[in-house]
């Protein structure tokens, strides 16, 4: 880790701010929103096909449907899939709670499973619950920018004839032994929320799947169950979730440079794991192609180490200080599971600053804040 010795003695780095973004940036938003003003076509149209056409051409898959966020594009994907009351979902512990409460709103059972070491579904702990019991579905999270290990979990659940649904909402376009996040399971769902690694400026997400019939249930089901070629003839119950045009628009633009925000994500992560790895700081690690959602250290004194740095002037995030696996089992009246991994994980991961927005001095500089921490035994 080298400091450059013309670094600033005191900034402050936030931990995601849109004053960081350029305003080249920010003018082709302005753009591309004037555009669809002047379409005056504010739902559905052009803008969200094309982004549909685009992003599904970008994961190598056949279809995406745009939807309204990515909690309703899980409900979405369990609906599409028949999921409902009487089902079991198994669901990882160490997730943000929209996982869980998916399940819910469908009516069915979640079932949670503890993580390993890597923050991602423990795949044997799944196999050994799904060879005991009825598993009508399980949903991997590919949690802070990593891959979930999606070529094992599939084997298992061809075997068992369990559907995946991926929740990819941190992952964009993350891979893993050859597979791109969101392409191996029957239906997979992003978030596309602001502070995604390809995010909309509101709630936004996107459904994608290479089952022609799957498609054609979850569009549906986004917009009040109408046929597809007749918006005014209806046959089931339907809702109202789909992605506006405006976000679709903005969607569109920020599309064009996923590759090189993903990046420099990792060219920021590299600088990270080099200032880890020499100060000895335990830290979330990742593989060759994550795309860094979160950084994230682990520290026993984590209340601690966030004040300190907070005094340095660098905002931190926890991901997450509480177990979504606990709240709903304890709201729902769910028979309460043990998850140790994930625990420890939500007692001691602090998320630093990083984002495509953000730039190598500013990372240099909390590198810099980690080893006065360390040096005074704060880390």
């Amino acid at each position: 880790m080298n400091i450059s010795p013309g670094l600033r003695q005191k900034m402050n780095v936030d931990f995601f701010t849109y004053s960081y973004v350029p305003i080249s940036i920010k003018k082709l938003w302005l753009d591309s929103v004037s555009y669809v003003i002047q379409s005056g076509n504010f739902i559905g149209g052009s803008y969200v096909t094309k982004f549909e056409k685009e992003f599904a051409d970008l994961c190598k898959s056949n279809y995406a449907v745009g939807v309204s966020n990515g909690f309703d594009g899980l409900e979405i994907a369990l609906r599409a899939l028949g999921i409902g009351h009487g089902d079991t979902v198994v669901v990882p512990a160490h997730t943000f709670i929209a996982t869980w409460n998916a399940v819910l709103a469908v009516g069915a059972s979640p079932l949670g499973v503890d993580v390993g070491n890597d923050a991602q579904i423990d795949v044997l702990q799944f196999q050994e619950i799904a060879l005991r019991r009825k598993i009508s579905c399980v949903i991997p999270v590919h949690m802070h920018g990593h891959m979930s290990d999606m070529v094992e979990l599939a084997k298992i659940c061809r075997n068992l004839n369990i559907p995946i649904i991926e929740d990819a909402s941190q992952s964009h376009f993350a891979e893993r032994d050859g597979k791109i996040a969101g392409t191996t399971g029957d239906i997979s769902v992003f978030s596309l929320y602001p502070t995604k690694n390809l995010g909309a400026l509101g709630d936004a997400g996107v459904i994608i799947t290479n089952q022609m019939n799957l498609a054609t249930k979850a569009r549906k089901l986004a917009n009040y169950g109408s046929e597809n070629n007749d918006k005014y003839h209806h046959n089931e119950i339907g809702y109202n979730k789909r992605l506006d045009a405006v976000q679709a628009a903005i969607l569109r633009v920020n599309l064009d440079f996923i590759n090189e925000w993903n990046s420099i994500r990792k060219n920021l992560a590299r600088i990270y794991v080099d200032c880890c790895e020499e100060l000895k700081i335990s830290y979330l690690k990742g593989r060759e192609g994550s795309v860094w959602h979160h950084f994230c250290i682990k520290a026993s004194n984590r209340d601690a180490v966030q004040a300190f740095l907070l005094g340095q002037g660098i905002g931190t995030d926890i991901h997450y200080p509480f177990l979504a696996a606990d709240e709903v089992e304890q709201f729902a009246g769910l028979k309460r599971g043990k998850y140790p991994i994930a625990k420890e994980l939500s007692n001691s991961l602090l998320s630093l600053p990083i984002s495509q927005f953000h730039d190598q001095e500013m990372i240099t500089y909390v590198c810099k804040i980690l080893k006065k921490a360390r040096s005074q035994h704060i880390l």
